[in-house]
């Protein structure tokens, strides 16, 4: 419902999927999980009881709670499993896999080893592609916080804004101070009630096209250092329950029995261009003294009771004068923000096997099933975690914590999950669907009032013999079922091409070597005519990788604070190999940089 439940609305209120148990003992504590709830929903809940008459109770209070989604992470605290993060927020298709980073506090190391679960408690299925985990040594004093672009980020000074006014010309500073659930952009249905135009068209539509009617956005004003080049922007964010329940309505209109419709939209990139640039996003643009200009497109956001932690650098280089202005822009009520603060500190060099190191599982298993050689790699194969199941990781714990610092970890996992939905209609909604995603400033139109309750869409419900199973996910009440690795290939929305400094430094060392190599190939071509030149070329391409690695080595060691003799003995083999083939890290995500419609 969407109040609480009481005697005199219990007759509209719907029964909880699941089989209740039966009473005990009087006076013992019972449970039982209601299923089948949409993801992102707020419910109220209600209990009543009947004797062998009937003779029926009255209704019970009605506690209240938001459903989550995306994949939960537990970890071992040293005294229970403890939920920490979410993971794969963003990636709901199959085509939006990318790796995300999900930082793990309260992790405790148990017998040497780091034990973490990933759940599966909503109405959705995840696909897991590949995990590892990072242990990130860092300055005293500082936090770690990772961007989507897989980019890990050192904060050591947040600044809060100054001032901040919203679409409204209201004072919105309070907002954005602290992490206390005060939220920006939360959608309250008063405050849109009194502040926006609720006039529908005759289709059940918002009237206004307004833009101050339909989208949220807040400028804010931080104190900038003049001579400051880069900013770090640090934010905590949460999704509204609307959009789950916008996505399973979207993916509704289409059809359960329909899943070759939605395929095609992701297969022709409509369905991409309206999720990275208008269905579920924050749009943030940076003012460079003349006019906005569009930075990012802000996808992450936590689904849970607590608002994720994130973060973007935005250069700042040619922005004149000691402020700096940013906004945010959203749909009415569906990301909300709880704190943003800037950092203008240069970020810690963070070098893989030297103050970043990765841990691959030991162990990795599924409902006790061992799914070890999916997970260890990137390639083709995923492992099913549906509705109520659960990964347990075993990582090794590696090297001791380095002296004047503090640990930390992250969680990369590499893969997407996808919310059920189970309307059988008898024709997809294609025409509404592709408006939706194409006619500017339709979407706010068409969701917002459906989600107040202000007009609704009826679906051409069927009955559906024919139709089984849905290649998204399993679905066992239909009987379809699903093998607990699958092998898909996808063609990715996000291309790898932007580079993070370990891809730098690997890209440079190979350089070296390969003009090494043409320079002996050149020589023997001339019949070793030129000997001293060779032995020469092999001298300076040598004392090149040397320098170009000390220099990486000398910059770790002066930001660590360490002697070199503690520096080499850090260094292990499997660095050195790192720099000319690679970095266990993932490539960098190049979200965000696409047009948006949101001007």
């Amino acid at each position: 419902t969407s109040s609480a439940i009481t005697d005199a609305n219990w007759a509209s209120a719907t029964t909880c999927g699941g089989t209740p148990p039966s009473p005990g003992t009087p006076g013992s504590t019972e449970s039982f999980g209601c299923t089948g709830l949409a993801a992102l929903t707020h419910y109220y809940f209600g209990l009543k009881s009947t004797d062998e008459v009937p003779n029926w109770s009255l209704a019970s209070n009605s506690p209240e709670a938001t459903t989550a989604s995306c994949p939960f992470i537990y970890v071992w605290n040293g005294k229970e499993y403890e939920f920490v993060a979410e993971t794969l927020t963003p990636f709901v298709v199959p085509e939006a896999e990318a790796p995300f980073l999900s930082v793990l506090p309260n992790l405790v190391p148990k017998d040497g080893k780091y034990l973490i679960k990933i759940k599966e408690e909503l109405n959705e299925t995840s696909f897991l592609n590949n995990l590892f985990l990072l242990a990130i040594d860092h300055p005293k004093n500082t936090e770690i916080y990772p961007d989507i672009f897989g980019n890990i980020h050192t904060i050591k000074d947040k600044i809060s804004a100054s001032s901040c006014i919203n679409e409204e010309g209201e004072d919105c500073l309070d907002l954005f101070e602290e992490n206390d659930n005060k939220f920006w952009n939360w959608g309250d249905e008063g405050y849109w009630r009194t502040h926006k135009n609720t006039e529908l068209d005759e289709e059940g539509n918002l009237l206004s096209d307004d833009e101050s009617d339909l989208y949220s956005w807040a400028v804010l004003t931080f104190p900038k250092p003049k001579d400051a080049e880069q900013a770090k922007l640090v934010w905590h964010a949460k999704q509204h329950d609307s959009i789950g329940w916008a996505w399973t309505h979207f993916k509704d209109l289409l059809g359960y029995n329909h899943p070759e419709s939605l395929q095609k939209y992701i297969d022709n990139g409509m369905l991409e261009d309206w999720f990275l640039n208008e269905s579920a996003i924050i749009r943030l643009d940076v003012w460079d003294g003349k006019e906005w200009k569009h930075e990012y497109n802000l996808l992450e956001a936590s689904a849970s009771t607590e608002p994720g932690r994130f973060s973007h650098l935005v250069d700042i280089s040619k922005i004149p004068g000691d402020e700096l202005k940013i906004r945010f822009k959203s749909i009415y009520g569906y990301r909300a923000i709880d704190s943003v603060k800037v950092d203008y500190s240069k970020d810690y060099t963070l070098i893989p096997y030297l103050n970043v190191i990765p841990s691959y599982p030991e162990k990795a298993t599924v409902n006790g099933e061992s799914v070890l050689g999916a997970v260890s790699k990137t390639d083709s194969k995923r492992v099913v975690i549906d509705q109520g199941d659960e990964m347990e990781l075993v990582f090794p714990e590696k090297y001791k914590l380095l002296p004047n610092t503090e640990r930390s970890y992250i969680l990369v996992t590499a893969g997407y999950y996808f919310g059920k939905y189970d309307k059988i209609i008898a024709k997809p909604n294609t025409e509404l669907v592709e408006r939706i995603m194409t006619e500017p400033g339709f979407t706010p139109r068409y969701f917002i009032p459906r989600w107040f309750g202000e007009s609704e869409t009826k679906f051409n419900e069927i009955e559906d013999k024919e139709f089984k199973c849905s290649p998204y996910f399993p679905d066992p009440q239909r009987g379809c079922e699903f093998p607990l690795v699958v092998e898909k290939e996808i063609k990715h929305f996000f291309p790898l091409s932007k580079y993070t400094i370990f891809d730098k430094i690997r890209i440079g060392s190979q350089i070296i070597v390969i003009l090494i190599i043409i320079g002996v190939l050149v020589l023997l071509i001339k019949k070793r005519q030129y000997k001293k030149l060779l032995l020469a070329l092999i001298i300076l391409g040598v004392l090149l990788s040397l320098w170009y690695f000390f220099k990486v080595l000398k910059e770790f060691r002066v930001g660590q604070g360490l002697r070199l003799k503690e520096t080499v003995q850090r260094v292990p083999l499997k660095m050195v190999s790192t720099l000319f083939f690679g970095s266990p890290l993932p490539k960098s995500q190049p979200l965000g940089r696409f047009p948006t419609k949101l001007e």
